[in-house]
Parts: C-alpha cells; sequence; structure tokens
C-alpha cells in the first residue's frame, strides 16, 4: 500500500425495529453478517442493540478519499493550485505517520503500512514546504537529464521529508509494467541518501537506486539541519508519460519537502492575457488596432522561493502604449497558482496583426526580468463554402445538391424531424435488418487553403458484437473524394480526426456479412450528438471535393439499433480578420489635484483629435472649451487651475 487508515472496528448504527426499545431493537433482519460486533456478540458495545462495529478497507479507503479532497480544498485555500494526482499521493505520502504497533515497526516502505498512516494533522500544520507540480519547464524528455532544487531546513524540531511522484505511462500486460523510471537523491551535509533506502522510520545512506515504483522518499530525523540540495534524475525515459500533440518521450513530476525554504530567485511566466474591457463602440470581444483596453495579464512563480512585492511595469514597446502604473502582485507563492491583474493600454499595429506587451518585473531590489505576451489584433472570420442543418426542408426531401444512393437491402437517407442538433430536422439512414449500404452525398465544395476544416455534429445508434465491444456490426464512415479521384476513407486520404473520430472497426467478412469488413467507423451508442471535427487532406488545396457518410449495416438487427443522425455540418476554409476602427470612446485616467492645479491624462490614436472641455453643471450651459490635442499615439496630461472651480471635464473626438 501506498498509505493505510483506520479500517478496524469502527463503529456504525444497526437497522432499527418500528418501535425500538430504549436499548435499541434490531430489526429482524439484521443478522450481524460480516459484521465484526462485539466480543459473542452481533452488537458493540455490550448491552445495547443501537450500534454493532465493523472492519475492512470499506472505512479505510473513504478515509483516504477524503483525505485527498481535503487536501486538494487546502491548496487551493492558500493559494497554491488544483493539485495532480502525482501531488497528492506526494503530499500525503510525505507527511504520514510511522506505525510501530504489531505487525509494524518495520522498514519503509512496506507491505504493512506503506509510507504509514494518513496525517492530515502534520498535512495541513503549516510546515514551510517546496511543492513542484507537474511544470512544464521542469519535464524530462530524455534519459539522463536532472533537475536540482537547494534550500535550507527551516526548522530542526521537525524531520525533514522529500518525496516524489508521477504518473507513468500505461504499463505493459506482459512483464515489468513500469516505464519512465526517475531517481531521487538529497545531499546535506556530507551525507548522500536515495529514494526508499530506509532503515526503520528513517532513511539510510548507501543501498541502491529503485528501479521499480513510482514514488520515493527520503525521510531524515528531528535534529536535520543546515543546507541540502535535492536532486531528480531522469534514469529512464522510454515513453509517453505526458500525453500531447507531439508524442515524444516526456515524463512529468511533483515533489514534496517538508520543513525547508528555498534558495535562489523566483522564476516568474507568463500565465495567460484576457481583454476585460474595451472601447470599440460596437464591443468585439477582441483587441483592435488604436483602441484603448484593459487586459487580465497573468503570472505565475515556476521557482522554489516566494517573491516578496512582485512588481509588474507594462512596457512602452512592441505595439503597446501603457496608460496607468504597474501593477502590484505581492507575494507571488513558489509552484503556485497563478495571479492577475488589470493593465490598461492603447494597441498601436494592423488589423490582423500582432502587438507583444511585455512586462517587467521587479521584486523589492531584485530585478526578475521581463515576461511577453503575444495579442492578436481583430476577430478572425472564417470562411464557410460550406453550411448545412438540413432545417429549410420537408422530411423526408433532402436539400438541394444533397443526394442519397442505396447497396442492397439499406434505405436511403432522409431527413428527419424526430431527433436533430438543430431544430427541426437532421439527415437519418436507418439501420435496417438487411445487409447493405445507404450512402449520403454532399454537393461539390471548392477548397482553397490546406488547413480547411470539416465539422458536424453526429448521434449513432449502430449495432455491436456485445461480446466484442470494439468490433462493430453496423458502422458509418466517411469518405472524399478530391478532383477526380474515387472516394477514399477521410482518414485513407490524408485527413485526420481532431476530435470524436472513429472508435470500433467493423467485423471481418469471416465472422459477419456487413459489406465493408475490417473498416474502421463510428459505432455503439454516442448517447446524444457530439462533434466530430476533421482536418481535411492538405491534397486538396485548390481543387473540389465531394464527402459522402456511408451507413453500412448486416443481415438483422438482434440489439435493436436504431441508426446514424447527421446534422449541423460546415467546412471553415481560411477566413479574413476584421476590426473595430472607430471613433473610439475616450478615456480618462489618474485624475487628481496636484497644488492649486487639477490634472488628468489620456491616450491618443494618431489622427483623431480631442477636445477637452469643462463645465459646473453637467447640463444646462454651454461646456467651455480648455484645449485642443492632436492625436499622436501618446498619453497626454492636462492640467487646469482650481480657481476657475469646474465641477466636470469631458473629452471628445469628431
Amino acid at each position: 500500500p501506498d498509505l493505510v487508515a483506520p479500517s478496524t472496528h469502527i463503529n456504525g448504527g444497526v437497522a432499527q425495529a418500528a418501535n425500538p426499545g430504549p436499548t435499541g431493537t434490531a430489526d429482524a433482519c439484521y443478522d450481524g453478517d460480516s459484521v465484526c460486533g462485539g466480543v459473542n456478540s452481533i452488537f458493540y458495545p455490550a448491552n445495547q442493540q443501537f450500534y454493532t462495529a465493523s472492519s475492512g478497507t470499506s472505512h479505510s479507503a473513504p478515509c483516504v478519499s477524503g483525505g485527498c479532497a481535503l487536501l486538494r480544498q487546502y491548496l487551493v485555500n492558500t493559494g497554491f493550485f488544483q493539485p495532480s494526482p502525482a501531488m497528492s499521493k506526494a503530499y500525503l505520502m510525505n507527511c504520514a505517520r510511522y506505525l510501530t504497533g504489531f505487525d509494524a515497526g518495520d522498514a519503509l516502505w512496506s507491505d504493512a503500512q506503506g509510507m504509514g498512516e494518513l496525517d492530515l494533522g502534520a498535512a495541513f500544520d503549516g510546515t514551510a514546504r517546496i511543492l513542484q507540480d507537474e511544470l512544464p519547464a521542469q519535464t524530462f524528455t530524455a534519459s539522463g537529464q536532472t533537475r536540482t532544487f537547494r534550500g535550507f531546513v527551516a526548522n530542526t524540531n521537525f524531520p525533514l521529508r522529500v518525496t516524489v511522484a508521477w504518473t507513468d505511462a500505461p504499463g505493459n500486460t506482459s512483464g515489468n509494467a513500469y516505464n519512465n523510471d526517475l531517481d531521487l537523491t538529497v545531499n546535506i551535509g556530507s551525507n548522500t541518501f536515495l529514494g526508499n533506502v530506509f532503515s526503520g522510520a528513517w532513511s539510510a545512506t548507501g543501498g541502491s537506486a529503485d528501479v521499480v515504483d513510482n514514488v520515493e522518499s527520503v525521510f531524515l530525523p528531528i535534529g536535520t539541519a543546515g543546507p541540502f540540495t535535492v536532486t531528480v534524475t531522469a534514469a529512464n525515459i522510454n515513453s509517453v508519460g505526458v500525453p500531447n500533440g507531439s508524442n515524444g518521450l516526456t515524463q512529468d513530476f511533483a515533489l514534496v519537502i517538508d520543513n525547508a525554504t528555498g534558495t535562489g530567485t523566483p522564476i516568474i511566466t507568463a500565465a495567460g492575457a484576457v481583454l476585460a474591457q474595451e472601447n470599440c463602440p460596437f464591443t468585439n470581444g477582441v483587441i483592435d488596432p488604436g483602441e484603448t483596453v484593459t487586459v487580465d495579464f497573468a503570472l505565475r512563480n515556476l521557482g522554489i522561493v516566494n517573491t516578496t512585492n512582485l512588481v509588474a511595469t507594462l512596457q512602452s514597446s512592441g505595439g503597446i502604449i501603457p496608460f496607468g502604473g504597474p501593477a502590484a502582485f505581492g507575494a507571488l507563492p513558489a509552484g503556485g497558482a497563478s495571479a492577475s491583474r488589470l493593465l490598461t493600454f492603447t494597441s498601436d499595429g494592423v488589423c490582423g496583426g500582432t502587438i507583444t506587451a511585455t512586462l517587467q518585473l521587479q521584486d523589492g531590489s531584485a530585478n526578475l526580468g521581463s515576461v511577453h505576451y503575444i495579442l492578436q489584433l481583430g476577430q478572425f472570420i472564417p470562411v464557410a463554402p460550406m453550411a448545412q442543418n438540413f432545417d429549410g426542408v420537408t422530411p423526408p426531401a433532402l436539400p438541394s445538391g444533397w443526394l442519397t444512393s442505396v447497396e442492397g437491402g439499406q434505405a436511403p437517407w432522409t431527413t428527419t424531424n424526430g431527433i436533430s442538433d438543430t431544430a427541426p430536422n437532421s439527415a437519418f439512414a436507418e439501420a435496417t435488418t438487411n445487409e447493405g449500404i445507404a450512402d449520403l452525398f454532399s454537393p461539390v465544395v471548392p477548397i482553397t487553403t490546406a488547413s480547411a476544416r470539416l465539422s458536424f455534429r453526429n448521434d449513432y445508434d449502430l449495432e455491436v458484437n456485445p461480446d466484442v465491444p470494439a468490433q462493430a456490426l453496423d458502422g458509418g464512415v466517411l469518405e472524399i473524394q478530391i478532383g477526380t479521384n474515387a472516394f477514399t476513407d477521410i482518414l485513407t486520404a490524408g485527413g485526420s480526426f481532431a476530435s470524436n473520430g472513429y472508435n470500433c472497426a467493423i467485423a471481418p467478412s469471416s465472422s459477419d456479412d456487413n459489406p465493408l469488413p475490417n473498416r474502421p467507423c463510428w459505432s455503439g451508442n454516442s448517447v446524444g450528438f457530439v462533434t466530430t471535427f476533421v482536418n481535411l487532406p492538405t491534397n486538396g488545396a485548390g481543387q473540389n471535393i465531394q464527402l459522402r457518410w456511408r451507413c453500412a449495416t448486416d443481415a438483422g438487427n438482434a440489439y435493436g439499433s436504431v441508426g446514424w443522425w447527421i446534422d449541423t455540418i460546415s467546412i471553415a476554409d481560411g477566413g479574413s480578420y476584421v476590426c473595430c476602427d472607430g471613433p473610439w470612446e475616450p478615456l480618462l485616467g489618474t485624475p487628481q489635484i496636484q497644488g492649486t492645479n487639477f490634472t488628468f491624462d489620456f491616450p491618443t490614436v494618431s489622427n483623431q483629435t480631442y477636445t477637452v472641455e469643462y463645465n459646473n453643471v453637467l447640463a444646462g450651459t454651454p461646456w467651455i472649451p480648455l484645449t485642443t490635442i492632436a492625436g499622436d499615439g501618446m498619453v497626454h496630461v492636462i492640467t487646469n487651475g482650481l480657481g476657475s472651480s469646474p465641477g466636470f471635464y469631458r473629452l471628445r473626438t469628431p
């Protein structure tokens, strides 16, 4: 086991009769089966029938599960993060209580107690900890790489505990089930400790690296003092431990160091930017050239040292004209969750281009460098050479340009208003009891780019072999014709599924009579509409294509399948950016009294004229012009004496 928890003689209630007596009356159906009870009794304590006692993992397992849930909330509440499964395991095993009772008192990691008993008191005691949880910058990509962490023991009255855990790649079904191997080493003073080399409750020097387990720990007793170095080594990276687009060899990890403070400097990284406010008269949800916007910039501390007073200053560069002061992030916890602050600026770029927001980072007297955010200007409007939702016709007719044909005993595709993604209609192929194929042909569609993408909503209830669930008896496939070539399966033609692709394969001809044997397909029950995205073959660029959905059935329908519904079909093929071009709503900032003057500022856009006016009332009297400014892309400061006692200012543009 990894952890143990109380599981023996846990008290619980006994089902009661309709009118229980003063000391309880068990229901007649209660016989104490599989219950510990007391000595020579099916009740516990003695002389009553309200309660009994039970033992087993049915009690210990939910205890640990509840501990995991509380740990997650504790870390969120204290400003860290939502822990990965590896972090939950490493954290709780790292603070477990060593057991010395019957069958215990042995060397960790043991068959009797794992790393010890779950101890939430130790988990939530506020001890100084270094936490690193599956950070991309620390992910291993090859054998032999190392990640090093340095620090000091925080308090010699407590032990120093270190645990690393990782979620390994899926194991083999024969031979060794483990794949990627990480090794933990702790150096302190003149001693070197390897992960999972223990004598009783504490780590011992010597031994050899653990090549089997995906959790390794080093526990050092009270009195341990001074600086230490923790090293995590990628002893063997042979599998994809972190699935992603490249599916290269990878392995991330979670690290917990209890009773420790880190050394060095914080490592701050950009963690996203979200548009919070814009001044385009027609809000479009994007940053436009010349627009003054407020963006929520997020930062995260990847290091092992907290910041103390982190301040981020937006720089005047990369198409950014800052408006307002810096943002105070304060204490950003090491390895913790991201934090965000609002900053306002005017963009200077071209529609469809990008600007770069640079934040200069200062933590007290320490310059932590800068981070960058690439921000898109304008809204991308895709070109859709085909869109169809089958709603403009009367069932069972198909829309103009859409055709159907059948082979064998299948029924043709029709429109139906029984089930749809967009009401009222969808295209439907019935799962008949006959062997055959029903084809649904799209109109011919011209494709311009190599990045064209098809999407459609897909609801299927098609027959599978109950003894071999991955083997379809009825199935649906998608084919494409490029130019004058023959129709070919979308995958064979060079396309790929971005989501909700084939999930089965049609049974071989030797075991079934489906006319498309061995073909990858959709089958089974999708339980409603799902969205399938298809990257169309790149060699379709500059050519006409036609799509064909094929519903292939065998003879019989013993398992009550219904059919296949298709709806909300569209192709996205390139597009262009559209931007708001003003006039922009002027934005006044930092109003303040300086001596005998009142001042404020505002950002300007090139080639736009601004008139500043003031008045003592909002209505009923003419506004008095103060000054006119020719916009030049800079922030301008307006100053006016308090003696004129204006109550209100306004900024106008043509």
